[in-house]
């Protein structure tokens, strides 16, 4: 009879084949519907960590009427969402203007559950720079 211990730790996440993925939608763009710009949907067998998610936001050129605008990091679970980061604002008739927004925690992303990169704008002329970031590492379940 063969005898076994089970005081074996499991090996941490990042030692279980860890992978990076890296979600990054960085231009310039005019006024526009809601518009999915990257996503990552995490395998079966697999669970995820979202490390850092980022939005930064700069009017480049001034809308000539104000509405309102966003862009979002979010996490999708069926029917169920989470916003990561998000930044939901008017445009602006002043140029520079800037907002930023960075995730706070490292929620864990389970099999079938997506991450999304989003941004809208229903103002009238302008342009915004958007630059919208997550690193996500997957690692066995």
């Amino acid at each position: 009879m063969k005898v076994t211990s089970y005081a074996v730790a499991r090996p941490a996440y990042y030692d279980r084949n860890g992978a990076t993925s890296v979600l990054v939608y960085s231009a310039t763009d005019v006024p526009h519907a809601v518009i999915t710009r990257a996503t990552f949907t995490t395998a079966t067998g697999k669970k995820a960590y979202i490390e850092m998610a980022a939005i930064f936001l700069r009017q480049e050129t001034a809308a000539t009427v104000v509405g309102r605008s966003f862009s979002v990091v979010r996490i999708t679970s069926g029917t169920d969402i989470m916003d990561m980061a998000r930044i939901d604002s008017n445009s602006s008739t002043v140029v520079n203007t800037s907002r930023v927004d960075h995730g706070v925690g490292q929620p864990t992303i389970y099999p079938g559950e997506t991450v999304i990169l989003r941004t809208y704008d229903g103002s009238t002329g302008g342009s915004i720079d958007y630059s919208l970031y997550a690193k996500i590492t997957t690692f066995d379940a």
